[in-house]
């Protein structure tokens, strides 16, 4: 059966979609200092007083264990949505992002990036002084574990070349559904590489065009 619709539901409907349902994220108010590369994220120390709720996403209850206090600044290389599986529930985007030398636009323009499967991957021309080692140092895939929906809308909304500052934990996932349990574990170290070498990112606080977002 179809069902009719009138041009006044039709208007109703519509207002309600952009009143109700909009991506825009919220911000708290505007960021106190301007926001720039970092030379390298910083990394440091879990406060003792800091505990992460469980959360469950798909009938998954996951236990979120911070491993290290982090803050990453950097310029956007990329952003990739997941919707599928146990791990889009969980962590619904990659953010690519670089630092240090890879923003100087010198070099920044000599290198491409794109994402898939979870991977981030990168391009550059040759005979430039680029090598694997110096765009891995200096770059990251983060898979985000927003704290928030405010907070997921936020990273959807960055783009490529963004300068942007995401604050939080470096933290270890733990998740059980019946018998089955599943693991996802970030790395803490910015030279390692393959299976298991980008951050698994709990983001509390975002600061994206000198707005800050949680």
């Amino acid at each position: 059966m179809r069902m009719r619709m009138n041009q006044g539901a039709l208007v109703l409907l519509a207002a309600l979609y952009w009143t109700g349902c909009s991506p825009s994220p919220v911000a708290s108010g505007p960021a106190e200092r301007e926001v720039k590369p970092s030379p390298e994220p910083y990394q440091g120390e879990v406060p003792e007083d800091v505990a992460i709720p469980p959360v469950v996403k798909k009938g998954i209850r996951w236990e979120i264990g911070p491993v290290a206090e982090y803050v990453l600044g950097g310029k956007v290389c990329s952003v990739k949505r997941y919707r599928w599986g146990w791990a889009g529930a969980i962590s619904p985007v990659d953010l690519a992002i670089r630092w240090g030398i890879l923003v100087n636009p010198d070099v920044e323009e000599k290198v491409t990036w794109s994402q898939r499967g979870r991977w981030y991957y990168w391009r550059y021309g040759s005979g430039s002084a680029l090598n694997n080692d110096v765009i891995r140092q200096n770059s990251s895939n983060n898979h985000i574990v927003p704290a928030s929906e405010n907070l997921l809308k936020a990273v959807l909304r960055m783009k490529a070349n963004d300068v942007v500052e995401l604050s939080g934990y470096l933290v270890n996932l733990t998740g059980s559904k019946g018998s089955a349990t599943y693991h996802w574990n970030s790395s803490r170290s910015r030279s390692d590489h393959g299976d298991g070498s980008c951050e698994v990112f709990y983001v509390t606080e975002v600061i994206l065009d000198g707005l800050v977002y949680r």
